[in-house]
């Protein structure tokens, strides 16, 4: 029984250091996710493909990189230029529909 609680002992610091030193998403990375899912299910998806592409392979940049650096500056800032892209392809896209529904009520 005294030999176990050694193995024991190794075995939970192990998962503490590897729990520890998993990073922690980033709350800009984490923005960026949820402004492009919304853009992608919104009317980017239809009007505005290029500029949600755009975005997606901007936010492929950031999970990239958080990756490779964990959570860094350079991860935040990548995150807020995929954030704002996908902000920008999901206006583009409301723009877009606005557009159509004004030509439809001018005919």
């Amino acid at each position: 029984m005294s030999q176990s609680k050694p193995i024991l002992f190794v075995l939970v610091t192990a998962a503490g250091m590897v729990v520890g030193c998993a990073h922690a998403t980033p709350s800009e990375l984490v923005a960026a996710r949820s402004a492009y899912e919304q853009a992608a299910t919104g009317p980017a998806q239809e009007y505005t493909p290029a500029e949600l592409h755009v975005a997606k392979k901007s936010l492929a940049r950031a999970e990239a990189l958080f990756e490779d650096k964990g959570d860094t500056s350079a991860v935040r800032d990548q995150a807020y230029i995929a954030l704002r892209k996908a902000e920008l392809a999901a206006t583009l896209g409301r723009v877009a529909v606005l557009k159509r529904q004004a030509a439809a009520v001018q005919s």
